[in-house]
């Protein structure tokens, strides 16, 4: 796995971790609030880190880390965790937006965010911005049915692992597609 993968995972560790155990360092706050202080702190960490290193984050990673900056940020500064709760729903639904834009777009953007890596024709990847539009529609309904619904532990093990669980599952079964439909160089 390369390091740039293992980067990816941190945060969400960080923010596992501080959810889990964080109160035991700082009882006086609420648990929701110390993993999204650390999940903030180690998005900002690895930024720097990449910038100092000159590594090129994916537009993907980039917003969602701006978002979880803003949103987590908002969540620490006014102890109110429905920031960071709905921090999912809004990365998810404009991530959907933008896919659907993709559909309609002459040149589909994402066929770029997959430059050098997948090539495929327009038809392909409309087809496969669909699917990735429905993918995260989903998950942004999903996070509001859960953090509305359910207990805080609920939706921190929805975030933390059913979420990316039902993302790799999705990439998983786009194999075949991908595969099928990639032109080869």
């Amino acid at each position: 796995m390369q390091m740039q993968h293992i980067f990816s995972f941190l945060p969400i560790a960080v923010f596992f971790l501080g959810y889990k155990f964080g109160q035991n360092i700082f009882p006086q706050h609420q648990p929701i609030i110390i993993a999204t202080a650390g999940i903030v702190i180690a998005v900002i960490i690895l930024w720097a880190y990449a910038i100092v290193t000159k590594k090129k984050q994916d537009k993907m990673t980039l917003y969602s880390n701006i978002f979880i900056i803003i949103f987590g940020s908002m969540t620490v500064f006014f102890n109110n965790p429905t920031f960071i709760k709905i921090k999912i729903t809004a990365i998810n639904a404009l991530f959907g937006l933008f896919m659907i834009y993709n559909v309609f777009s002459k040149n589909p953007p994402i066929a770029k965010l997959f430059a050098g890596k997948i090539m495929m024709l327009d038809k392909h990847w409309k087809i496969f911005s669909l699917r990735l539009a429905a993918l995260f529609f989903a998950l942004a309904i999903g996070n509001e049915i859960v953090w509305r619904n359910f207990t805080e532990s609920t939706w921190v093990s929805y975030k933390v692992f059913y979420a990316p669980i039902i993302t790799v599952v999705f990439f998983a079964f786009q194999m075949w597609f991908l595969m099928k439909n990639s032109i080869k160089k």
